[in-house]
């Protein structure tokens, strides 16, 4: 009988372990959970006065640099903006061949952003740099944008909200992709 009543103090003794143990990983998990909603903001933040430029030959004859040419580039064509070279943090060629272009104020890369018409006719655009989650979930998204827009419904993509005629969609993250790499699911938010 003693050893029934020790492998039931051992029993009992495993649960109460596991139940604390269950209890810290869920405070674990929310804990995980606010770095990881921190982190993207900080990126987030990071990118926020960031733009991709891409089609954006060189001048005949090169500037010095690759900052005067973007800005050369965005002054002569967006006549509103009168951009000075201390209102750009930094500006390279990404291995794609596209521009990074980092400016001081989210508001300026607003005003170029919103001037996209003034490059169509030299095929250059522009797009915000989107952190990684972002631009992935925005792949998954334009793929059903594409497929309403074939059907003739009026769509809009901001961010990682897909609008179709006028209801929003957003991907679903739990389950991820089909087998063909195609959106499983989407949730009407």
């Amino acid at each position: 009988m003693t050893e029934i009543s020790f492998i039931k103090g051992q029993f009992a003794h495993i649960n109460a372990e596991n139940q604390r143990l269950s209890q810290e990983l869920v405070v674990t998990r929310k804990e995980l959970s606010e770095a990881n909603h921190h982190i993207r903001y900080i990126q987030t933040e990071a990118k926020r006065t960031n733009l991709i430029i891409y089609n954006l030959g060189q001048r005949d004859p090169p500037l010095p640099t690759l900052k005067e040419e973007v800005l050369l580039y965005l002054n002569t064509r967006i006549s509103s903006l009168k951009l000075h070279r201390s209102e750009v943090k930094d500006v390279f060629r990404m291995r794609s061949g596209a521009i990074l272009l980092k400016l001081q104020y989210a508001d300026t890369r607003n005003v170029i952003l919103k001037s996209g018409s003034a490059f169509r006719n030299d095929g250059v655009s522009m797009t915000p740099d989107y952190i990684l989650e972002e631009r992935n979930v925005r792949s998954h998204l334009k793929i059903v944008m594409n497929q309403a827009i074939e059907e003739g419904k009026p769509v809009r993509l901001r961010g990682a909200k897909l609008f179709v005629n006028g209801t929003l969609l957003v991907y679903d993250e739990e389950s991820k992709k089909s087998e063909r790499g195609h959106p499983k699911k989407y949730n009407n938010a």
